[in-house]
């Protein structure tokens, strides 16, 4: 199921939602109205949660169907909460911490972004048990916000090669597309929330790109 939804006005939902086809972990003090749409729309649970007390969810944190790998802003408390919702829960001590942002990953693989130590991609691996690559989408360094990727799928910033296209869809084990969401905007990450079974996305994504985001991620 497809539904086009703001989050308090905000058309960048993945900036504030991780989900697999189990959870949703989705930031607090949304309408209820919100959380009954990407509730339908994933067909997942709902937990709410905070990460270092802010409601960026979405952008500090990646996730598969196995871990989340959280900012290192991330409370205890905070920890397990996301721990409860079924999840190994890894953090990410780097620079680069915020997780959502700079890693890609499904149950198969994970994108990195290239300046992330060696030994910060080797904990990747491990907590995903998936194969980890350093890289750029279309050039962009901040891979989970330039594509977006499920079990069944994968879309990437409209400015990826086609030989960017094909090797990534190899990698992570899908087939793959370019694409936009809310009119236009090319960081795919931060506008969409999607699983193998539905997606949420700002209201301004056309449909065109709703068309885009459904075969990319073969929501049928």
């Amino acid at each position: 199921m497809f539904k086009r939804l703001d989050f308090n006005g905000n058309p960048h939902l993945g900036v504030f939602a991780r989900t697999n086809d189990d959870v949703t972990l989705i930031a607090p003090f949304l309408t209820e109205q919100n959380y009954s749409d990407v509730k339908e729309a994933l067909g997942t649970r709902l937990v709410e949660v905070t990460i270092g007390g802010g409601r960026i969810v979405g952008s500090l944190m990646a996730m598969n169907g196995r871990a989340a790998l959280v900012s290192n802003l991330a409370t205890t408390e905070e920890l397990k909460a996301i721990k409860e919702a079924g999840l190994e829960v890894g953090t990410l001590e780097a620079r680069l911490n915020a997780a959502g942002n700079n890693v890609l990953v499904n149950d198969r693989a994970a994108l990195v972004h290239p300046e992330l130590a060696h030994e910060h991609a080797e904990e990747i691996a491990s907590l995903f048990d998936v194969e980890v690559l350093s890289g750029t989408i279309a050039g962009v360094p901040t891979v989970g916000m330039a594509g977006f990727v499920t079990n069944k799928g994968l879309l990437l910033h409209p400015r990826a090669s086609k030989e960017e296209v094909a090797e990534l869809s190899t990698f992570f084990g899908v087939e793959g597309d370019i694409g936009t969401v809310n009119h236009g905007a090319p960081y795919i990450g931060a506008g969409l929330v999607a699983n193998t079974k539905g997606a949420v996305t700002g209201l301004g994504t056309t449909g065109v790109e709703i068309g885009r985001v459904e075969d990319a991620l073969k929501l049928y």
